[in-house]
């Protein structure tokens, strides 16, 4: 199945008018979990920012399927670097998991 079949497109998830964080979030990791890394990465891209750890993470986990594990360990070792609040260590703990996996 392709992801335009679910009427999911970057165009329309993107619209300023119709923009939604979370929803650009929920919709690149559905087209990653459907093997449409291409657009996933497009969208992770538009909605990226330094502290938004999960898509870093997610992008990683992108890289890693697409057999790139030094752009994937990138990706990793980023959350890792930049995590330092107390209730942010299960975001580190699942970052170090990931770079032993890279």
């Amino acid at each position: 199945m392709e992801w335009q079949a679910l009427g999911l497109s970057l165009a329309v998830a993107t619209r300023s008018v119709l923009f939604s964080l979370p929803l650009a979030i929920a919709v690149a990791w559905v087209l990653a979990a459907m093997g449409e890394y291409g657009p996933a990465l497009e969208l992770y891209e538009k909605v990226r920012s330094p502290t938004h750890y999960r898509v870093y993470l997610a992008v990683g986990d992108i890289y890693l399927n697409l057999d790139q594990p030094d752009k994937a360990l990138e990706q990793f070792q980023y959350v890792h670097r930049k995590v330092s609040k107390p209730l942010d260590q299960a975001m580190l703990a699942e970052a170090s998991d990931r770079m032993a996996v890279a």
